[in-house]
């Protein structure tokens, strides 16, 4: 696993308004997608926390670029005080040694910063520090060395030569420049004296917008006129620098016959000093419509001006890659370059390079380009050929080789180094044989291959007496003594499992920090089994490591079942210093588990395995089928391991009795391992009692009856159905053997070479696993070919020296890791420099000391804080709190605490902050955790309740949010109190519109429940000017449906299935009894078809609501109530339920909504739909509805007979859980894209 960091900091200064800015981000993002498109990569971001603006910018760039799939931190440091090159100054190279030790506490192997000049002019700073990075290789994108070239032009200021002159000498500590182009790599080697071998070209790419268009001259003549372009143009962009040879471009213009140039115009765009150039102009006989300048314009502009130029003329003196030529091209503009720097490499055609100081031999070009047709479209045509091989896929996976092939050097130099330095000493906590676990066996394995690098003693849990002789060649203590010897080695490795055999492993780990070997992705059976003797150890883990989705798990199922979903392994792999696994499966199951978790760089080692001795073999096979009884004529296949329901051995006796009538005789079957107690052991010895093969279960064997095993066989079958993230040494143990091997195609078995073992589908059949044991039974051949296979495939892949070779590059690592020193030890070397300077101490020192401070503060993971201030007082039931608690639980069931957790908090309306999580198990039936910490940049205060009297109340927690860096987020159901007043309580519009005045002001993001609400919002923003520059961001997120198919024996009123029953057609309705609601439209349609002799029954399921009393006695005095007019005020689930299945339809005659739930819970069941026809109701149903305008019962009279079809599958088919719902709504809060 290869982590690479990436340094944002010139993505933040104000080169982000120039071209480094823009390249920066540009290769950034494409380094991030061709690194997340490999299992072998994973990222880091740097942000310079001292911009916070832009830091923030910067976070969104990363989550939209990575989303959850990178780590972000921020570093701090403080300002100088003194000018650059000031012998006073300490705070700039202290600044150096904060953000080296940053980016070395991350663990990376690539460190890169894309630019190194930076803060001349402002105050950035630190990044010099990377070079000093140990352990990983130290990267920079070197652009150009113009102001070395042109000295005298530059560095005449001695401020700046001095600041410039240090930062090269700083860029040359870096192993590789990343150059932009040859020609600078020429530069950086020849003025720099940089080895060749320390650096690589890389280029630029050009963006998509840049392409041709062969009608741009009729297309954009209206944007040309408006720029003051008549007809035919020479075109030159950039800034106006000296280098840029801007005078030279006009005289070379001039230089042209004026009969050649009549109606051609000479275009700047993007220069300064104009007063000069025009006066240049004037000078050279160039009128004012001769020669036009533009001005600067947005990229979509520029792309029409080089679509629609005759030429596009760069007379640049030097450039370190040249990307407006490059721009150019690609859009089909002939271009004309000077013949100099990276501009020859970019343009690679002589004639349409000329000398930028030979003013005649420019005008002769530029006459030619504008004289012939042919060969200006020459030019157009190799020009955008040509460009196509600049992109930044291209850029980026050259960095990315780059970067491999200097890892690869400096892994060489350090081994070089290894055999010069002294022998390390490294105590390695580990079981051994003849403790029962296989971990004893891994470390007997590759002890030795260990101790021929270091000088290894061993500290463990067996009887020293009873360890092997072969393994007292090291010292060897019990587990108990490291504790006070720790501070002896350089280094501690950790052969950490998933068994009892390491439960002394987690309290050394976290008082001495090492390398960790985790053998089990999971711990939860472990640390499970340790809660007998430390009640409460387990859920205290469980909670870390996933949170309250898991503690809700604990709570509901129990234990077995939280163990097995969750491996809780979080605490370990953030303590350790290093981790190694043994399959890429392993990094899967923590990357998803524990995604961008504050852990340790993962090093990947092959299972250290040494292959059985060919000699003697046929020899040893028949001995051991002796030892067994079985006869040589017998083809014996074997599985080892546990018998349970996740290695499918149930498969292999079902494939077994499929196997020809002429084979099975031939064939028995044994399984070398303990059967499992409960149903799918006794379901396996029903198997075996019934079979016609000859098989048996051996139970646990010790090891030499598993070598005896081993040696027996002639097939093995080792299958999977899920893996929590374990390596099969079994597996490995068979191939070492040379057993033909049949494994299936799933987790970590899918990385074995497909020719050392017999490969079948990730999700078996018994068909299959039979051809493929008939297959090994008829053809010794193919046997022999597997067998060779698989031992040189262990020989040469699975040698002990390779694993070790993996722990030696895990060890160095460690080392610089536990090399980044902490604050307080940051501060007390610092102290030490500021002594006898006690003016200076006291200003600075305390700077430090806060920069290193908010560096803390800022970093960790985000947060977002839901306030259901309304909801923990009273619960109304109502529709609005009904969506409030679906979505909190689902948003706390969805957290990831390595990535972001979610909490309650309330405001009382005087503004006070009250414990909303002890009321969360009763409100929301989760557990209750912490209260929410003191904000961070990356927080979300999400204000999801109905608390909209006194919205003032939040203005103490909104200003800490912004200041922190957060961001403060509103949920809003709809505009009905202020689009339709009258059918809300009187004093409810000036309550809601305050508060909705109040969020537009404070908020970054609002999100609403519809499409619908959305517009309307934005609508009433337009209308009202409210939030002027600052307007919110305003997403939508529909609603879910958490109506569910009741259990069989659920209760249904009688008169429930009274209404629903029989021969007549029912109408349902479901809602609150209120004026907008429409029921008085439904009635009138009713009446209507009930006059005329329509058999129908309307059903209504809804409480009464506000302002109800005319349409509640219309319906209870109704001469057709409990005939054909039912209502039901207080349905169950069951009830409404039992409603949407025996419904001929669904009516909603809503006059205003913000959303229309009913239709959704209605279309699960497959019930039609009559619509008023209102835009949130056209926004879920779409054409799977019948409308009728709000408020006509003639329309709605008219539907009622109407028996059409409608599609409604464009609904069924819509993910409509509150899961769903709050997995959208989750990506908005923290500021990525919906998915």
């Amino acid at each position: 696993m290869i982590r690479i960091a990436l340094d944002l900091q010139a993505g933040q200064t104000e080169s982000r308004h120039r071209g480094i800015g823009r390249y920066s981000l540009d290769l950034m993002e494409h380094v991030t997608r061709e690194t997340l498109s490999s299992r072998n990569h994973e990222l880091a971001f740097g942000i310079d926390g001292t911009y916070g603006d832009t830091a923030q910018a910067m976070e969104s760039f990363v989550r939209a670029n990575a989303g959850d799939r990178a780590q972000t931190s921020r570093y701090f440091y403080a300002g100088a005080r003194y000018q650059h090159g000031h012998q006073e100054d300490r705070l700039r190279p202290l600044a150096c040694e904060i953000v080296r030790d940053h980016y070395q506490r991350l663990g990376a192997n690539v460190v890169h910063v894309n630019s190194l000049f930076e803060g001349f002019v402002e105050h950035a700073s630190g990044v010099a520090g990377v070079a000093d990075v140990e352990s990983a290789v130290t990267s920079v994108t070197m652009y150009d060395l113009i102001p070395l070239v042109f000295a005298d032009h530059y560095l005449r200021n001695e401020e700046y030569a001095a600041w410039y002159r240090r930062a090269l000498a700083d860029l040359q500590r870096f192993d590789l420049l990343l150059c932009i182009s040859e020609a600078t790599r020429r530069d950086a080697v020849n003025l720099l004296g940089i080895p060749h071998f320390r650096t690589a070209v890389i280029h630029a790419g050009v963006s998509g917008i840049f392409q041709p268009d062969p009608d741009a001259s009729m297309r954009h003549r209206e944007f040309l006129r408006g720029c003051g372009i008549q007809g035919r143009f020479v075109l030159y962009t950039g800034n106006g620098d000296f280098r840029k040879n801007l005078p030279f471009a006009i005289r070379a213009f001039s230089r042209i016959d004026p009969r050649d140039r009549r109606g051609v115009q000479l275009v700047f765009n993007q220069v300064e000093r104009e007063d000069e150039l025009r006066a240049l102009a004037a000078k050279e006989g160039l009128t004012r419509n001769d020669f036009v300048i533009t001005g600067k314009i947005p990229d979509a502009d520029l792309v029409k001006l080089l679509q629609s130029c005759d030429v596009f003329f760069f007379p640049s003196l030097y450039e370190g890659f040249g990307l407006p030529v490059v721009e150019a091209m690609a859009c089909g503009a002939p271009v004309l370059s000077a013949a100099n720097s990276s501009l020859e490499e970019i343009v690679q055609r002589e004639d349409a390079l000329f000398d930028a100081t030979n003013v005649e031999e420019a005008a002769a070009r530029l006459t030619k380009v504008l004289q012939e047709r042919d060969f200006r479209h020459s030019l157009s045509e190799w020009g955008k050929s040509h460009a196509r091989q600049f992109t930044w896929e291209n850029s980026a996976k050259l960095a990315l080789d780059a970067w491999q092939e200097a890892a690869e050097r400096k892994h060489a130099q350090r081994d070089m180094r290894q055999h010069h330095k002294r022998r390390q000493r490294i105590a390695v906590v580990t079981p051994l044989p003849p403790e029962a676990t296989g971990i004893a066996g891994y470390a007997a394995l590759v002890l030795p291959s260990l101790a021929s690098r270091f000088d290894i003693e061993i500290f463990t849990t067996a009887e020293i007496a009873k360890v092997p002789e072969y393994l007292k060649a090291y010292p060897t203590h019990s587990w108990h003594g490291l504790d006070e010897r720790a501070g002896e080695f350089d280094a501690i490795v950790y052969q950490f499992g998933n068994s009892p055999f390491h439960m002394h492993m987690f309290e050394l780990l976290e008082k001495h920090p090492g390398v960790v070997v985790m053998h089990d992705a999971y711990l939860s059976s472990i640390l499970a089994y340790m809660d007998s003797a430390h009640p409460g150890l387990f859920t205290k883990e469980l909670g870390y490591s996933h949170g309250r989705p898991a503690l809700a798990c604990l709570e509901n199922t129990g234990m077995a079942d939280a163990k097995l979903k969750f491996p809780a392994s979080r605490r370990v792999i953030e303590q350790a210093d290093a981790l190694i696994v043994h399959s890429s499966h392993s990094v899967d199951v923590l990357s998803e588990f524990f995604p961008l978790a504050a852990r340790p760089n993962i090093f990947h080692a092959p299972m250290p395995l040494h292959t059985l001795s060919q000699e003697g073999a046929a020899r040893r096979w028949q001995s051991a089928r002796e030892l067994f009884g079985i006869s040589e004529h017998e083809f014996l296949v074997v599985s080892f391991g546990f018998l349970a329901d996740t290695k499918l051995n149930d498969l292999l006796m079902e494939a077994a009795e499929m196997l020809p009538d002429k084979l099975r005789p031939l064939v028995r079957i044994v399984f070398v391992g303990e059967n499992e107690g409960s149903d799918y052991g006794a379901r396996m010895r029903t198997l075996i009692a019934d079979s016609s093969i000859r098989t048996q279960i051996t139970g646990f064997v010790d090891d030499a009856t598993y070598s005896a095993w081993l040696d027996a066989a002639d097939c093995a079958v080792q299958l999977r159905a899920s893996s929590r993230g374990e390596t099969s040494k079994a597996v490995y143990d068979c191939m070492a053997s040379g057993i033909p091997t049949i494994v299936n195609d799933y987790a970590s078995f899918s990385e074995i070479d497909p020719a050392a073992v017999i490969k079948i589908g990730a999700r078996p059949t018994a068909i299959e696993l039979a051809r493929s044991i008939e297959t090994l039974l008829a053809d010794p051949g193919e046997r022999s070919r597997v067998s060779e296979a698989a031992r040189h495939c262990i020989e040469h892949q699975h040698d002990p020296d390779l694993t070790a070779a993996v722990y030696g590059a895990a060890i160095d690592a460690a080392a610089a890791v536990r090399g980044a020193r902490s604050a307080s030890n940051l501060i007390s070397s610092m102290e030490q420099r500021f002594r006898g300077r006690d003016q200076d101490a006291a200003i600075e020192l305390p700077a430090i000391g806060h920069a290193l401070a908010r560096e803390d503060a800022a970093n960790g993971v985000p947060q977002v804080v839901l306030d259901l201030s309304e909801v923990i007082d009273q619960d109304y039931g109502t529709g609005i709190h009904r969506v409030v608690r679906n979505f909190a639980r689902e948003l706390m069931l969805s957290e990831q605490p390595t990535l972001w957790t979610c909490k309650a908090i309330a405001h009382a309306r005087d503004g006070s902050i009250r414990n909303a999580e002890e009321r969360v198990p009763v409100l929301l039936g989760l557990p209750a955790m912490d209260t929410p910490r003191k904000w961070k940049p990356g927080d979300v205060f999400f204000m999801l309740d109905s608390a909209w009297e006194k919205p003032e109340r939040f203005d103490g927690t909104i200003k800490s949010v912004h200041d922190a860096g957060g961001r403060v987020s509103a949920f809003v159901h709809d505009l009905i109190p202020l689009r339709y007043p009258h059918y809300c309580v009187d004093y409810m519009p000036t309550v809601f519109g305050h508060w909705l005045r109040y969020v537009v002001s404070n908020c970054d993001l609002i999100v609403c429940n519809s499409k619908a609400t959305a517009d309307d919002l934005c609508a009433w923003i337009e209308e009202t000017g409210i939030g002027g520059s600052s307007c919110p961001r305003i997403e939508s997120v529909q609603l879910g449906c958490d109506l569910r198919e009741p259990a069989v024996d659920s209760f249904v009123n009688e008169n429930v299935k009274h209404a629903m029953e029989g021969q007549h057609r029912a109408f349902v309705m479901v809602g609150t009894i209120e004026p907008r609601k429409g029921y008085d439209t439904a009635l009138d349609a009713f009446d209507l078809a009930w006059n005329s002799g329509a058999d129908v029954r309307l059903v209504i399921f809804g409480k009464q609501g506000w302002n109800t009393e005319n349409i509640r006695d219309r319906i209870r005095k109704h001469r057709e109530f409990g005939k054909r007019l039912f209502w039901f005020e207080k349905a169950s689930d069951g009830d409404l339920t039992h409603g949407y299945r025996n419904a001929a339809c669904l009516i909603q005659a809503s006059h205003c909504e913000g959303f229309g739930l009913p239709i959704v819970e209605a279309a699960q069941w497959r019930v039609p739909l009559i619509l008023s026809d209102i835009p949130v109701f056209r926004e879920l149903a779409g054409r799977g509805a019948r409308y009728f305008t709000p408020g006509s019962s003639d329309a709605l009279f008219r539907l009622l007979a109407d028996d059409s079809p409608c599609d409604i599958e464009n609904i069924v088919n819509v993910d409509w859980s509150w899961q769903s719902a709050a997995l959208k709504l989750g990506n908005f809060l923290r500021g990525k894209s919906a998915p």
